[in-house]
């Protein structure tokens, strides 16, 4: 796998997110062929790719011929292709990850998209009677490709600093998955001990990738839902794209359960993508956000709706951390809140 190229992933997301159905399923087929693991810095011709991947050459050409007009591939004489720093992102997780949530039942639910907006419900539950973790948890490879989504989501590295872990004698990871979070906290702070809360799919990832850095010896692993309750006794709660995926009801009733399970003088850290206030800029965090509504019933939040909905769960903001410094318009990347007076 190549070492991730920022730029690349970021044109690579803008084309998914802006370019429509077309332009979205061609780039799957790239990911699912992976034409990034087999193109090197030797030009291949589609013939030469389609005997590696089983393809029917002519269809393949042409498909390479359009990704290559998208900026994915680089076409040479021939012809033959390349890839692009766009085609690179492709050989990383967490984008092939994307593309293969936003792809299959997900895609084909946005043409039931009426059915959500006339009556707020996922398409996805009306097509196939499931939840969305009812649907991971019954498709596995959908599972994989959710977790290698979040499993490079690592606190941003200034966060680490900015909150100060050394206060923090047990962190709780509400909803955290891999446990990329609760991993950084404790890397932070080696005296710190963890506890891991999410359901057994969620946590398939979590066992190896505590003991890769190094804390699977202090963090315990807990298998169940937070909407049954959450550890107690933490003095520091971290929700790392927790709020996002459900509406305000059952996000109030998260925040509730971690308010009545932390301690006094409790801390809680909200990692969740929050929209621009306005600009250009704001279109591919409000496709993220109907995608959200159409496919897992979740929501992207402005940062007063945050706010709002924070105090609505009997916690008040403390400080927010915005990746452009403290008097950026950018809207924070990370929310540190207490229990409201």
């Amino acid at each position: 796998m190549s070492e991730p190229h920022p730029t690349g992933s970021q044109e690579l997301l803008r084309l998914l997110t802006m370019g429509g159905p077309w332009v979205f399923q061609s780039v799957r087929v790239a990911t699912e062929l992976q034409l990034a693991d087999h193109l090197g810095a030797e030009p291949l011709t589609a013939a030469e790719l389609a005997v590696e991947t089983g393809a029917h050459p002519d269809a393949l050409h042409r498909f390479c011929r359009t990704l290559a007009a998208l900026g994915v591939l680089a076409e040479h004489p021939g012809p033959a292709f390349t890839l692009t720093p766009a085609g690179e992102a492709l050989q990383l997780d967490d984008i092939r990850g994307v593309v293969q949530l936003w792809g299959g039942d997900a895609f084909r639910a946005w043409a039931d998209v009426l059915h959500t907006v006339r009556t707020g419900e996922p398409a996805l539950r009306h097509q196939t009677g499931l939840s969305y973790a009812e649907y991971l948890a019954a498709h596995p490879e959908q599972n994989a490709a959710f977790l290698d989504t979040l499993a490079t989501g690592m606190l941003p590295p200034a966060a680490v600093e900015w909150f100060d872990f050394s206060r923090s004698r047990l962190v709780v990871d509400v909803g955290g998955r891999s446990g990329i979070h609760v991993a950084a906290a404790l890397q932070a702070n080696p005296a710190a001990r963890g506890v891991l809360l999410d359901r057994p799919a969620g946590l398939r990832q979590a066992p190896g990738l505590l003991a890769a850095l190094g804390v699977a010896d202090r963090c315990e692993i807990v298998e169940g839902s937070y909407f049954d309750g959450v550890p107690t006794g933490g003095d520091t709660y971290l929700l790392g794209r927790v709020l996002c995926d459900w509406d305000d009801p059952d996000a109030l009733r998260v925040l509730d359960a971690v308010r009545k399970a932390m301690e006094p003088d409790g801390r809680l850290l909200v990692l969740d993508p929050v929209l621009p206030a306005a600009g250009p800029g704001r279109l591919p965090g409000l496709f993220a956000d109907l995608h959200m509504l159409v496919v897992t019933g979740g929501r992207s939040r402005a940062e007063d709706e945050l706010v709002e909905l924070l105090a609505r769960g009997g916690f008040e903001v403390s400080r927010s951390l915005r990746p452009g410094g403290e008097d950026s318009a950018e809207p924070p990347n990370v929310i540190e809140a207490v229990q409201a007076a």
